[in-house]
């Protein structure tokens, strides 16, 4: 498929190692979307359905990662501390993969589509990973009958416009929601990257 590259890492791989093949990956004009599998060892999917609809926005030091998540989750009324760590980590990770020492963060819990067309965003590069609910969609231009949806607790790398090497054939969307479902979803991007 034109636009999509994927990757698998040993569970906790998160060095070195990480930080130079998700650079190669996102270096490549071949990769508009990548996609990181992973399994984690803890299902949040009935705790977050009892928690109600909302949003957390913030900007946040990659340094405090830790206490700013457990601060938007506890705003959320989520008490799930290895959450917290897993939303940390990916928080370092970003900071890291692209230099910034903040990071704008948005965590959501819906139950709404909340972009039910697909597209591709204004930004240089933009992380999702869902935690709960229905996951990520993306198709190729070029076979737009068919719809991929990324797997649970992956992380999504998704090519703006404004990223030098996208090539403009994948676009992506969130998912349509059945009654009584939700979706927990942490979105990474660059710091204050509506000024750029």
């Amino acid at each position: 498929m034109n636009g999509l590259a994927t990757c698998r890492l040993p569970t906790g791989s998160y060095g070195a190692e990480w930080i130079q093949l998700i650079q190669r990956q996102l270096s490549s004009v071949h990769s508009d979307i990548l996609v990181v599998p992973r399994e984690l060892p803890f299902d949040f999917q009935r705790q977050i359905l009892q928690a109600p609809v909302s949003e957390q926005r913030t900007r946040v030091a990659c340094s405090a990662a830790l206490t700013t998540a457990l601060d938007c989750l506890h705003r959320m009324q989520i008490d799930l501390p290895e959450l917290s760590e897993d939303i940390a980590q990916n928080v370092r990770l970003f900071g890291q993969l692209f230099e910034q020492e903040h990071v704008e963060l948005r965590l959501e819990l819906t139950d709404q589509q909340s972009c039910p067309k697909f597209h591709c965003d204004n930004v240089y590069i933009r992380m999702l990973t869902t935690y709960a609910g229905p996951c990520t969609q993306y198709i190729d231009r070029d076979h737009p009958e068919t719809i991929h949806q990324a797997p649970l607790n992956a992380q999504v790398f998704l090519k703006g416009h404004q990223h030098p090497t996208y090539q403009d054939h994948m676009l992506h969307r969130s998912p349509a929601m059945l009654p009584g479902q939700k979706r927990l979803c942490l979105i990474l991007n660059r710091d204050r990257w509506l000024a750029r």
